[in-house]
């Protein structure tokens, strides 16, 4: 196994770690938003909907594989120009 391959299990681990704060994030938003009168110390309810949001966004482009982050890491070795022997 490459590092480029391990590097990309890493990113999709990361991505599914992710993915799960989303839904824990959603969860809170859902239940602080059913609640009429929550307690103060609590951030407001869109807040937690927003983190879910924008964490679903990340944790799905993670998931994929990141290619523009795993192309920036490893990038491509150029290929050789093949020379005609004559």
């Amino acid at each position: 196994m490459k590092p480029r391959d391990c590097f990309g299990i890493v990113i999709r681990t990361i991505g599914l770690v992710v993915l799960l704060f989303a839904l824990h994030c959603a969860v809170d938003g859902i239940y602080l938003g059913l609640l009429k009168n929550y307690p103060v110390p609590h951030s407001p309810y869109y807040i937690y909907i927003l983190m879910s949001i924008l964490s679903l966004v990340v944790s799905i482009y993670l998931l994929k594989g990141a290619p523009h982050l795993l192309r920036f890491c490893y990038p491509e070795e150029p290929q050789p120009i093949p020379r005609n022997e004559v």
